[in-house]
C-alpha cells in the first residue's frame, strides 16, 4: 500500500465523513508523522484510492465533494504498517491479520421497489434517499452482500461500483460452478421466453 497506513487511512476517511474536517497538521499530530507524510496519505487516498477529496479554505480541513466509501483493504501478516501503537488491537482489525476490515461501517446505496424485501435488509438501513432508494451501513462486505443475494426480489447497488463489481463477480462464479449441461438448455430455453 506504499507508504500510507490503512490506519491513517482510515482515520481520514472518518474525521472526513464526521464533516470534522481534518488536515495535514491533525493527520500528523495524531499520528506523529511528518506534515510532508501526511500530504502523502492524502495524495494516496485521493490518487490511489479514487476517493473525492477535495481541501476548504473556509474550513482549513479536507472534505468529501460526492458520497464516497472506501474500498476493503488487504495487507499480510508480515505488514505491520497497519499497527497503531496507541490502538487496542480489535479496535484494528476483525478477522485476523490476514484481511484486514476497516471499522469505519461501508455504506452502499441499494434500490429495493419491494416493501418485504427492504424489511430483510431494515438492520442495514441508515436512511431513505427516496422513494425504494435505501442507504445502508455494513461492517463486513461479505455478510451485506450473502443478505442481498438471499433476498427474493429485484435489487440494484447503485453505488459503490466497487460493491456492484463484487456481488456481479460473485454471483457470477456462484453460477459457473453449479451449472452443468442440463442447465444450459434450461437457461437458454428460459432467456428466449
Amino acid at each position: 500500500m506504499s507508504s500510507a497506513s490503512p490506519i491513517r487511512i482510515q482515520w481520514l476517511h472518518k474525521k472526513i465523513l464526521g464533516k470534522v474536517y481534518p488536515n495535514l497538521k491533525s493527520l500528523a499530530d495524531r499520528y506523529h508523522i511528518s506534515l510532508r507524510q501526511a500530504q502523502r496519505d492524502v495524495t494516496y487516498l485521493k490518487e490511489e484510492l479514487g476517493a473525492p477529496v477535495e481541501y476548504s479554505p473556509q474550513k482549513k480541513g479536507y472534505y468529501y465533494s460526492q458520497p464516497y466509501s472506501l474500498p476493503p483493504f488487504i495487507t499480510n501478516e508480515n505488514d505491520e504498517s497497519f499497527m497503531d501503537a496507541g490502538a487496542d488491537e480489535n479496535e484494528l482489525y476483525r478477522g485476523g491479520l490476514e484481511g484486514l476490515q476497516i471499522q469505519i461501517p461501508y455504506t452502499a446505496i441499494v434500490s429495493i421497489k419491494d416493501k418485504l424485501a427492504v424489511m430483510e435488509i431494515n438492520r442495514f438501513i441508515k436512511e431513505t434517499k427516496a422513494p425504494g432508494i435505501y442507504e445502508c451501513e455494513f461492517h463486513n462486505i461479505d455478510h451485506f452482500l450473502a443478505v442481498l443475494m438471499t433476498i427474493p426480489s429485484n435489487l440494484r447497488i447503485v453505488e459503490p461500483d466497487w460493491l456492484r463489481e463484487t456481488l456481479v463477480r460473485n454471483a457470477k462464479r456462484i453460477l459457473e460452478n453449479n451449472v452443468d449441461e442440463n442447465d444450459d438448455d434450461m437457461f437458454s430455453s428460459s432467456s428466449r421466453r
